[in-house]
């Protein structure tokens, strides 16, 4: 556990004791009582679970549709442990938003072989300086065997930013 977790845990422990000390000398309905007290303590898990986004940790959210690709990280799944699902690790810049020079963001996605390989692709043509947009593509599910291995996955394409040449010496 980290320094920042567990001052965040002992600074919620104290205000739930805080709350309870509160709520102890107040002339509410106890049906009120206990309404602040469940609130308050979802509100606990809504901060934790939110918690690692604000830290910078790759958002699970859903990838905007266009976006400007900076660099990826491959995670494939375990061949040993199927438990271990294999991850995409994608920088970003969301073009879908009317903020022209917004900050790049990092997704998580899930793995998928297809995704993969164009990810690769993408990346070696940024090393050699051919900016990249991608888009996120919405296919109708088949209902196959395939869509039940790939849950939650997306399909991504990959295109140059026309005008950008690499750099040849």
């Amino acid at each position: 556990m980290t320094l920042s977790v567990l001052g965040l845990t002992l600074s919620y422990v104290a205000m739930a004791i805080l709350l309870l000390v509160f709520l102890q000398y107040t002339i509410l309905h106890w049906g009120q009582k206990a309404a602040a007290i469940v609130i308050i303590s979802v509100l606990y898990f809504v901060v934790y679970t939110s918690y690692s986004e604000l830290l910078g940790w790759p958002a699970d959210s859903p990838l905007p549709t266009h976006f400007k690709y900076h660099y990826s990280v491959v995670k494939e799944p375990s061949k040993s442990d199927p438990a271990r699902a294999g991850s995409i690790y994608i920088w970003i810049t969301d073009l879908d938003t009317e903020q022209g020079s917004q900050e790049p963001r990092a997704y998580k996605v899930a793995y998928s072989q297809k995704n993969h390989k164009k990810i690769e692709l993408a990346q070696k043509k940024t090393q050699k300086g051919i900016k990249q947009l991608g888009e996120v593509v919405k296919e109708k599910k088949s209902g196959g065997i395939g869509d039940v291995l790939e849950k939650g996955s997306v399909t991504l394409n990959f295109y140059d930013i026309a005008g950008t040449k690499a750099n040849h010496k």
